[in-house]
């Protein structure tokens, strides 16, 4: 059944692995997957649902998804649980006497009920702006690898049991919490003029290595292989003191995406047309270094966000946001284009079946600079490397400020670095930092989350220290 845990050990492993492989409906035996689609929710088709919809309201949009998860947790590097898990459901949109209203379930027997929520959340909605998007198809975008079909959840264990083993032998002190997740989606979305289905399979690896010795204590992080955690933790092992002042700072591919989701809050739609974003009615200045381009590119083949079409069918395509210092683009959705006079941008994101759609990023590339990680380093003087972060949540992130402890960071000097910081914290503006203080931009780009970047460098930061 879905939601189910198999906690298990040693030998249980195999007997569990295949037993949690036959809880959900599978997939069919081969490729294309196209074949696989759910007819009906509850004991009524979408179609019917749609049609209701439609007779009784001047437009209807109907989002339906179909998630399936199979992770398989280590954890203290034993095996800890194999997980199967099944979320569907249904999300109705109607534009009703020019009101926007939404109502969500997770099957649906009554269409005529089911409409009638939606319409008397219409009462209260906000105007319609906007109608349901009846455009072009969505572009073909590579999401779905035949890989992860035959992939079973046997081998995510013995997968997982296998680093950690490789890990200890180089490192035999570390802890290792490991997660392997196989998932499938499915979307669909009908709207009164044409119906849209895609399938996309992931396969992620998150990877903690954590060292204890006497009163210290670090954890590594990483969504690959461990060789770079490896040299993390051997970089780390000796602790030095951060003094609190002004310096430079690397932010590695892992840690910019924190400042790029500071940058994709202040370029949100709904922000922009509230007027609480520092860069409403900037369109075509210069916010940025010239040597700063950055873009969202939800058609981005093999990322875990991306896709043919948006959640609201609008297609996928790379947008510009900022472009060698100006500002080009917002990120919009139907509903705040309609409020700013625009055009959607294919941007909206549903954060799950029970939720209206809203503007949000899809994969933010940030475009490759020319100068490698290593000469980065080698270039200062005395400076702090972050790679990790906590918290941010506290400080006026709309106006482009942070403020975060490091989580995992080393000093810097002589061009070298000599060791790991503790109890230290970095603060400024991102818009500061990449108008007035950007020093280079890395040529190496990573895939990390919804970001792919380089590590960057920045000069005078704040940095707060234990000296």
């Amino acid at each position: 059944p879905s939601g189910t845990t198999f906690r298990c050990s040693g030998a249980e492993a195999r007997e569990a692995a295949e037993k949690a492989a036959r809880c959900l409906f599978p997939f069919p035996e081969g490729v294309p997957i196209s074949e696989f689609k759910t007819a009906s929710w509850g004991v009524c088709s979408l179609e019917a649902i749609l049609h209701e919809a439609l007779n009784r309201c001047e437009d209807a949009e109907l989002f339906s998804l179909k998630v399936e998860e199979y992770p398989v947790h280590f954890e203290a590097n034993h095996l800890q649980s194999i997980k199967s898990k099944l979320i569907r459901g249904i999300g109705l949109r109607v534009i009703h006497e020019g009101k926007v209203g939404f109502a969500s379930d997770t099957e649906v027997k009554d269409p005529k009920a089911f409409v009638d929520q939606s319409i008397r959340s219409a009462r209260l909605g906000p105007p319609a702006l906007f109608t349901f998007w009846k455009g072009g198809k969505g572009r073909q975008v590579s999401i779905f690898d035949p890989r992860a079909v035959s992939f079973d959840i046997e081998e995510s264990v013995e997968l997982g049991g296998e680093l950690i083993t490789r890990l200890r032998e180089r490192i035999p002190d570390i802890y290792c919490d490991l997660t392997l997740t196989k998932s499938f989606l499915e979307i669909t979305l009908n709207t009164s003029k044409q119906e849209q289905t895609y399938y996309k399979s992931l396969f992620s690896l998150d990877l903690g290595a954590l060292l204890v010795r006497d009163r210290d204590f670090f954890r590594v992080e990483e969504g690959k292989w461990g060789g770079e955690i490896c040299r993390k933790i051997e970089m780390g092992r000796e602790i030095h003191e951060m003094p609190t002042k002004k310096m430079p700072v690397i932010f590695t591919h892992k840690a910019v995406p924190h400042l790029l989701g500071i940058i994709a809050a202040g370029l949100n739609g709904r922000v922009i047309a509230n007027g609480a974003s520092p860069l409403a009615g900037r369109m075509g200045d210069r916010i940025t270094s010239p040597a700063f381009t950055l873009y969202d590119d939800g058609a981005f083949d093999q990322a875990a966000n991306s896709s043919p079409f948006d959640d609201e069918g609008v297609p996928r395509k790379r947008i510009h946001l900022i472009k060698r210092g100006l500002l080009k683009n917002y990120l919009l959705d139907l509903s705040t284009a309609g409020l700013l006079g625009d055009r959607s941008t294919g941007s909206a994101s549903r954060p799950s079946y029970a939720q209206p759609p809203s503007p949000s990023p899809s994969t933010l590339v940030v475009e490759r600079g020319d100068v490698s990680y290593e000469d980065m380093i080698q270039g200062l003087s005395e400076g702090l490397v972050v790679d990790q972060v906590i918290g941010g949540g506290q400080s006026n992130v709309l106006a482009g400020q942070f403020s975060v402890n490091v989580e995992l960071g080393y000093r810097v000097q002589n061009g070298k670095i000599v060791g790991r910081v503790k109890h230290t914290m970095v603060a400024g503006n991102v818009y500061d930092l990449l108008s007035e203080n950007l020093i280079s931009v890395g040529r190496d780009l990573v895939l990390t989350g919804r970001a792919f970047a380089p590590a960057m460098c920045f000069k005078d930061v704040s940095v707060s220290g234990t000296k």
